[in-house]
């Protein structure tokens, strides 16, 4: 009888992608950053909506070792769950399709969760775009409510850990590293949603702060992970039902965490408002303000609806 025992790795990769062929030339270049990665050993999981065979082709040009799993679907929520539930690393990473990293990222993320208090559950990494148009975001009128939103939170309850390591309530996005522990005890991430929907990533990190979790960002150069796709001019011309998802989901969120989020729910509704009107100024269709206003607004009831059977 044969009592070796496979090793299992300590990291656990988990990519979630539309699989879409407008994603696939994404997802080839975040799969050949990885394979550049300083650690070699690591499990690598993918979770697509369709075309399988294909990303299997993709990332065999790159690993020899890997999983993809299709889903039939999309949903971010659901379709990260299920990678968290398949990996068996001790360290997650969770990963969108359209980032690309330096080869010492991986390494340096490891540390830092590593060198970390036990209590600290996701390190999220600085995300910078490629693109030109996001500075100009950041200086736009909604750059400025975004500073009343949820974000001014997170910046009042930063505390620094260390030269690299800031705690906040948020850990800043799908590109970070977390304690497969600390996921699995709060359920992952919520899967009340449906698609198009924001703030995912967000409704873990306000879960594990509820559990008395923290999390932390790392602002080493090093740790840095840079978008590929143009975040805001890919948000034009949509259906006006999405920007209403939108709007819902990240009302919900915000309110279903009240205990955490305080008024400051009221404050992002208010970039989220004012988000929808921008867009329905861009799109030149009233329709998507209207529908953004309603998407708040059942956000909010069904959001502190749930807060309320938290409570009692």
């Amino acid at each position: 009888m044969n009592n070796i025992r496979m090793k299992i790795p300590e990291i656990s990769i988990i990519i979630r992608t539309t699989g879409t062929q407008y994603k696939l030339y994404f997802l080839e270049n975040l799969l050949r950053a990885l394979s550049k990665q300083t650690i070699k050993d690591f499990e690598l999981i993918i979770v697509c909506e369709s075309n399988k065979n294909i990303i299997e082709k993709l990332t065999s040009k790159y690993f020899n070792k890997f999983r993809v799993i299709e889903t039939g679907y999309w949903n971010r929520s659901r379709t990260t769950n299920i990678g968290i539930k398949l990996a068996s690393g001790k360290y997650l990473v969770l990963l969108d399709d359209d980032y690309v990293m330096d080869k010492e990222w991986l390494e340096t993320m490891l540390k830092c969760i590593k060198n970390s208090p036990a209590y600290i559950a996701c390190i999220g990494s600085k995300c910078e775009s490629i693109f030109k148009e996001a500075l100009r975001y950041r200086f736009s009128i909604a750059k400025i409510f975004e500073a009343l939103s949820i974000t001014s939170l997170w910046k009042k309850k930063a505390k620094v850990l260390s030269n690299d390591l800031i705690i906040t309530i948020d850990f800043g996005g799908m590109h970070a590293i977390c304690r497969r522990e600390a996921v699995v005890k709060v359920g992952g991430c919520d899967t009340e949603l449906n698609e198009p929907l924001v703030s995912d990533d967000m409704s873990l990190a306000l879960k594990l702060w509820r559990k008395g979790y923290k999390n932390a960002i790392c602002i080493s150069p090093i740790a840095t992970v840079y978008h590929l796709e143009k975040y805001v001019t890919k948000q034009l011309n949509k259906p006006p039902s999405y920007y209403e998802s939108m709007a819902y989901s990240d009302a919900y969120i915000c309110a279903k965490y009240f205990d955490i989020t305080s008024l400051y729910t009221f404050s992002q509704v208010i970039y989220r408002i004012l988000w929808g009107f921008i867009y329905s100024l861009r799109c030149r269709n009233l329709k998507i303000l209207i529908l953004v206003l309603r998407g708040v607004l059942l956000g909010l009831i069904h959001g502190f609806r749930s807060y309320k059977k938290y409570i009692e």
